[in-house]
């Protein structure tokens, strides 16, 4: 069958770019034709992830899959200016589908994707489905001007995906609109086979990560002298001989991520060895805050390696490289929020450190034990406590190992009762829905160039 999905893709950061990734390929893996509509390379420098040059080669092998990228435009197109990123997505994918033809198209995160995805079926008369991710409830769709149109969206979807079984995400779905019967809810998905501890390079790819760092955060616009500090503090090879935290993914105060660059300071004020990894995207102020964090602390700064954001197949590759690996959100304002990283962590024998607010929502927090099996963080604003159960795991690096190894043997137990590709189901399900789409073609002809 041929799939049509509208949506992120590496090279933006983020779980909803790794998983449209991952289904793609799973999707593909089962014989399907897929095609990728995507803005990616578009993305703001500080939300990119650095692709390596030996992954691009890679990549363009994957007949099944086709991607296209958008053109940019000049920023003085037209008056006052804002990239066109529905219009040119609308376009592009017009072009493809008339061609492709595709049996099912999917929008993925409301904006501008999943409105895309609906233009493009609408005006083709295709099927479609919708997938949601957080923020698209729980903050675009409470602007006015935005819930019209998503109520649109969903009258004329084939079916709506959602993870979990949240009562507040039925209920924000329902003030949208959308019918009852139409609702699929995905059983609770595996985490993707990537994060497996066989057959990982690990060290070698975060040394060539490491390289990569000035090329990356150049576009970012720092401050010049913040940026000179730190590509002149990352210039000496990482020291794989002393412990290793890491911590990666968007930065900013409910991440944790200043309570962490806190606590790390005094311990490092302290004459610990340690190294802190830090794998760091977000908006230019709070990086820019973030990055000052470090560079304010001559003797943290002495200690941390700069990281360009990593592609999604190689964050297993930065969590095997690492001892200890942070996530510290709290005071999250999506209560619906359910991040993924714990159960990654988990399932490549790193140890996890946690907060307590994230812990709870993982889908076996009953199973998680403080100190056994990872270290919960009850509240990542006490730095001084912070600080002596991070200073503990690098005082004792067996039992660091060991809480790991507990965690891994937890992530093995449980993840095998989650349902391997549930997205990827669901697509397959709703293609078996659907009447069949008239069509003499044999085989489709794109009439725009593809890039992998």
């Amino acid at each position: 069958m041929r799939i049509l999905i509208v949506g992120k893709y590496p090279p933006i950061e983020g779980g909803v770019s790794r998983r449209i990734y991952s289904t793609a390929r799973t999707l593909a893996e089962r014989g399907h034709d897929v095609s990728v509509l995507t803005n990616a390379r578009e993305v703001e420098p500080s939300f990119r992830q650095c692709i390596l040059d030996r992954d691009r080669e890679m990549e363009s092998k994957s007949s099944r899959i086709r991607v296209f990228h958008v053109e940019e435009i000049s920023e003085r197109a037209y008056i006052p200016f804002a990239n066109p990123y529905g219009s040119k997505l609308f376009g592009l994918g017009l072009s493809i589908a008339r061609d492709f033809r595709p049996d099912l198209v999917v929008g993925w995160y409301f904006e501008p994707y999943g409105l895309v995805a609906a233009q493009i079926a609408r005006a083709l008369d295709l099927p479609y489905i919708v997938c949601h991710a957080g923020s698209d409830i729980g903050r675009l769709a409470q602007h006015p001007n935005l819930k019209s149109a998503y109520e649109w969206m969903l009258e004329h979807a084939s079916g709506v995906l959602t993870s979990g079984h949240s009562p507040s995400v039925r209920a924000r779905l329902s003030d949208l609109g959308m019918q009852e019967g139409r609702l699929v809810e995905l059983p609770i998905a595996r985490v993707e086979t990537m994060f497996s501890r066989p057959s990982r390079q690990g060290r070698p790819i975060v040394e060539m990560y490491h390289k990569q760092f000035r090329e990356w955060v150049t576009p970012i616009g720092l401050e010049p002298a913040l940026l000179e500090r730190l590509v002149e503090a990352n210039e000496p090879p990482i020291d794989w001989s002393i412990p290793t935290i890491a911590t990666y993914g968007k930065v900013g105060a409910v991440k944790g991520s200043f309570d962490l660059v806190a606590a790390l300071a005094a311990l490092a004020d302290d004459g610990r060895k340690f190294n802190l990894m830090t794998v760091a995207g977000g908006w230019p102020e709070v990086l820019q805050r973030y990055y000052s964090e470090i560079a304010v602390h001559p003797a943290l700064l002495k200690r941390t390696t700069f990281l360009p954001l990593v592609a999604p197949w190689h964050v297993p590759d930065l969590i095997t490289s690492s001892d200890v690996v942070c996530f510290l959100e709290r005071n999250f304002p999506i209560e619906f929020h359910a991040p993924r990283v714990p159960r990654e962590v988990l399932a490549m024998g790193t140890c996890l450190v946690c907060s307590s607010e994230v812990a709870r929502k993982q889908p076996f927090a009953e199973s998680l034990v403080d100190g056994k099996n990872f270290v919960e963080i009850a509240d990542p604003e006490n730095i001084a406590g912070l600080a002596g159960r991070l200073g503990a795991l690098i005082e004792d690096q067996t039992n660091c190992n060991v809480i790991g190894k507990h965690g891994y043997y937890l992530s093995s137990t449980c993840e095998r009762f989650f349902h391997p590709h549930p997205i990827a189901a669901a697509i397959e399900q709703t293609l078996r829905s659907v009447p069949p789409i008239n069509t003499n073609e044999a085989d489709f002809q794109v009439s725009a160039s593809p890039t992998a």
